[in-house]
């Protein structure tokens, strides 16, 4: 199924507490919706509420099929503490689906929603595409937008840029960076990369046009082992 990436504005203050709890709201609101989703695609046409409910998602391009999974998937999250930048990633059949989910569930849909293609390293995240571990003391970071210069034609070319990036200040230290997984959104051409790096003692130099933040990743594993 397709990938979204959703950006958020999330309040700069907001503690991990907090998300936890926001996640732990989102998770049990998606089994609901997706219980819900299943249930619908079998229901009596005679049955006229749900039916009418059907209808109206038909239209807007909702896809009930349950061969394209029902409902919406989240695989995980990025957050930048202390700022309001935060990017959510999700699976479902069509953007419709990922929509109608947030709106009926009354879900912070963000500001901005993209299908992305993840594209995953073959050195820092393991077959599954999950992160591995960083070396002690790492910590990850995203690098986000179109830099100066162009972003990358196709997904094939991200992982040559990504590459180059973590050669690049203030990703490389006293080491170069390893870049984890890049989101490519073909439609704008733009890449959000993930990278795990070294902290450096000071103020690091920084490269014109490149901004990285320094992220945690939250994931629904985390919560539900």
């Amino acid at each position: 199924m397709p990938k979204y990436a959703i950006l958020r504005d999330w309040p700069s203050d907001l503690s991990r507490e907090q998300i936890d709890g926001s996640v732990l709201e989102g998770l049990v609101a998606m089994r609901l919706y997706n219980t819900y989703c299943r249930h619908i695609n079998g229901v009596p046409a005679e049955d006229e509420s749900l039916d009418s409910v059907r209808d109206v998602a038909e239209r807007s391009g909702f896809d009930f099929d349950p061969a394209k999974g029902p409902g919406v998937r989240w695989i995980r999250s990025y957050w930048a503490p202390g700022t309001r930048w935060a990017t959510c990633l999700f699976e479902a059949s069509n953007l419709a689906a990922l929509t109608h989910y947030h709106s009926t569930c009354d879900q912070d849909g963000g500001v901005n929603i993209s299908e992305i293609v993840e594209v995953a390293s073959d050195r820092f995240a393991d077959e599954a595409g999950e992160t591995l571990a960083p070396p002690d003391g790492w910590e990850l970071l995203a690098v986000d937008g179109q830099r100066e210069g162009g972003a990358p034609e196709s997904a094939d070319a991200v992982t040559e840029q990504m590459e180059a990036l973590a050669a690049l200040p203030p990703l490389k230290g006293d080491s170069d960076a390893h870049w984890v997984r890049a989101y490519y959104d073909a439609e704008n051409q733009r890449a959000l990369g993930l990278f795990a790096a070294a902290p450096q003692e000071g103020a690091a130099t920084a490269t014109p046009g490149l901004e990285a933040r320094r992220i945690v990743e939250i994931r629904p594993e985390d919560y539900l082992a």
